[in-house]
């Protein structure tokens, strides 16, 4: 949201210069003052998980940083990752089980699609993970916002596992109707067109993944694969 503040903050900025213009040692002071607590505010927004650990310990009943830390949980991987990832988003749940306002629903459904995921990670789920419990689990969470990106991904990525392909294609176009730049809905789309048999439109979508985010290595080599 930053970005809507940028012209503000720039008008204010100018009119107390303009105020203070035969002031100078003010003016001076203002803005040492202003660069010192901008520089002190980069070790909170330095990177995702300063940010997090941040406003975690400001206000640890806000459910949308415990979304975040499952999240970067989620991303670590492993056992512990999976095991806090689970804290995170059941106690994101927990915080905000009651209110309606459509920001928590989103929440709701971002803590409840990352629950999905975190089967989905899990060795130990084995055949569960596979079944149709988990495209349920997605459902649910489209069910709290049916415009979470991530949990249409998750829904058709659980219609792939179970042979539901034609679900599975839908599910990625329903991603992609929302936000035609996730690199995620992409590389998965490509995936399954090319389980199906759809070579030539499987290349184009894991080139469009790519276009997304060059750096998304498995689009790359499953491309790579395809030539």
């Amino acid at each position: 949201a930053d970005r809507y503040l940028y012209l503000a903050v720039a008008g204010w900025a100018l009119l107390v210069a303009a105020a203070l213009r035969r002031q100078l040692l003010v003016l001076l002071l203002l803005v040492v003052v202003s660069g010192a607590a901008a520089f002190a505010q980069c070790r909170v927004w330095h990177d995702d998980r300063s940010f997090v650990a941040h406003v975690f310990a400001a206000t640890p009943g806000d459910a949308s940083v415990r979304v975040l830390a499952g999240g970067l949980a989620l991303r670590d991987g492993g056992a512990e990752g999976l095991q806090q990832a689970r804290r995170h988003y059941q106690a994101a749940l927990d915080l905000w089980a009651m209110r309606p306002d459509p920001f928590a629903r989103r929440q709701r459904a971002a803590a409840l699609a990352g629950l999905a995921w975190c089967d989905f990670h899990d060795p130990a789920s084995g055949a569960a993970q596979l079944g149709p419990a988990l495209v349920a689990r997605f459902r649910e969470a489209l069910a709290q916002d049916v415009d979470f990106v991530p949990a249409w991904v998750g829904c058709g990525v659980a219609c792939g596992l179970n042979r539901r392909y034609d679900e599975a294609l839908a599910a990625f176009a329903f991603a992609l109707a929302i936000d035609p730049y996730c690199p995620e809905a992409w590389f998965n789309l490509g995936r399954t067109q090319l389980l199906i048999g759809r070579g030539a439109e499987a290349a184009d979508s894991l080139r469009r993944a790519l276009h997304c985010d060059p750096r998304l290595v498995a689009a790359e080599h499953l491309l790579a694969s395809l030539r």
